[in-house]
């Protein structure tokens, strides 16, 4: 099956560029724990990925062997980090219809 949503079908076309890295939601551990949201897969989201969502992004900024990163974000896991990270860097925004 196909992805449901543009901005997964999106980050999946940027997956098959060899000079990118892709990430899928790399805040999501950190926005679970700060606001205590439960969802049937949450321990494992905590499991597997970091809880601080300023080092994630300090990682994702760090240089790297690729040429680009790709990280698809919810805007509101930007609750998780110190707003002045997304000074650098350029961004895509992709808007839609929340419901």
């Amino acid at each position: 099956s196909g992805p449901r949503c543009c901005s997964t079908s999106l980050m999946y076309a940027f997956a098959q560029r060899a000079d990118t890295d892709v990430l899928d939601e790399p805040l999501y551990a950190a926005y679970l724990l700060r606001t205590g949201h439960d969802r049937p897969y949450r321990q494992q989201v905590l499991d597997t990925m970091s809880h601080d969502g300023d080092q994630v992004m300090r990682e994702i900024s760090a240089p790297r062997a690729k040429r680009y990163v790709f990280a698809k974000h919810i805007a509101k896991f930007k609750i998780c980090v110190d707003n002045d990270v997304f000074k650098s860097g350029r961004h895509l925004l992709l808007v839609r219809e929340p419901y």
